[in-house]
């Protein structure tokens, strides 16, 4: 059986694929699966995919920490050690340290600290707009009088 596509060459026991980074024919075993491909396999083979995004070329090295770390890094731009120095904190607002957030500015980017999961929800169900916390603390402030 022959392949129509022709990114893919060969019989179908014996399937290579054109590694458009690196310029090489492989087996189709050495290209990670993607659907949005005509032949459903990546442009790039394995190496030159880890090679891109600096994964380790072992799967079974990838590690909780090397994740959050990469997240971490590519989201925020700051590096763990950075990240874990701002949670260490705890909430700039009320002081907690239960389930502590990276809080950043939606618009630039920039970090702005750690909040609590609670504090950070706040924020965000107010978009971040200054006249709707101060309106909020405003009210607030006459309804608890009243009490």
């Amino acid at each position: 059986m022959e392949f129509q596509n022709s990114n893919i060459v060969g019989t179908h026991s014996q399937k290579f694929k054109f590694c458009k980074k690196c310029q090489t024919e492989k087996p189709i075993t050495e290209f990670n699966k993607r659907s949005k491909s005509p032949d459903g396999l990546a442009y790039r083979c394995k190496k030159c995919h880890h090679k891109k995004f600096d994964l380790p070329e072992d799967k079974n090295s990838y590690s909780k920490e090397y994740h959050k770390e990469r997240h971490v890094r590519t989201k925020y731009g700051i590096t763990l050690e950075e990240y874990n120095n701002i949670i260490e904190k705890g909430c700039r607002v009320c002081g907690s340290f239960d389930m502590p957030r990276l809080d950043h500015c939606h618009q630039t980017g920039a970090v702005r600290g750690c909040l609590c999961h609670k504090c950070n929800t706040a924020l965000g169900l107010l978009d971040d707009n200054l006249e709707k916390i101060m309106s909020l603390y405003k009210y607030l402030s006459e309804t608890s009088k009243e009490e």
